[in-house]
C-alpha cells in the first residue's frame, strides 16, 4: 500500500466517522425538540418561542460548561437540553437580571450577541438564540409578570 493511499484511506475513514456523528447529533436535536414539545404537553405550559438550535453557557463558580443544543421558552420557565445531557430548566422566578452583550465570561463567539441571565443564587447563564430581541422581550415580560 503506497503513501497516498494509507493518506486517502485515513480520509475516507475520517469522513464515515464525522458523517456518523453528525447524522446522530441531527437525530438527538430532533429528539430532544419532540421531548420539550411532549413535556410541554403534559404540564399544559404554552410554548412562547422554539424549541430552537442554540448555544448555552453556564457559569458556576469558577467552573464552566459551554455547549450547543435545544432551547425554547414557554410560559413557565426556560428550557436548554444538550445531545450530550447538560441541562438547564430555569423557572421565570429564579431569574434576577437580564441582559446582553457580545463578551460574557472571556468569550467571544461569532460576533453574536449572548442572552444573559443572572440568576437569583448568583450564578450565571449565557445563550445565544436566532432572535435575540425577541427572547430578551419575551423573559423580561414574563419574568415582570412572575414577579
Amino acid at each position: 500500500m503506497t503513501a497516498l493511499e494509507v493518506i486517502l484511506l485515513v480520509l475516507g475513514i475520517n469522513a464515515v466517522v464525522w458523517l456518523l456523528i453528525l447524522a446522530w447529533l441531527r437525530h438527538r436535536a430532533k429528539a430532544l425538540a419532540d421531548s420539550i414539545n411532549a413535556s410541554c404537553a403534559s404540564t399544559g405550559e404554552c410554548l412562547v418561542i422554539g424549541p430552537e438550535r442554540g448555544y448555552c453557557n453556564i457559569m458556576k463558580g469558577r467552573a464552566s460548561v459551554k455547549t450547543m443544543g435545544i432551547i425554547a421558552l414557554t410560559d413557565r420557565r426556560l428550557i436548554f437540553n444538550s445531545p450530550l445531557g447538560m441541562n438547564a430548566d430555569i423557572p421565570f422566578d429564579r431569574i434576577a437580571e437580564i441582559s446582553r452583550n457580545k463578551w460574557w465570561q472571556g468569550n467571544y463567539r461569532n460576533g453574536r450577541e449572548f442572552l444573559i441571565l443572572r440568576l437569583t443564587d448568583g450564578n450565571e447563564v449565557a445563550f445565544q438564540v436566532k432572535n435575540l430581541d425577541q427572547w430578551m422581550q419575551n423573559i423580561q415580560s414574563s419574568v415582570t409578570s412572575h414577579q
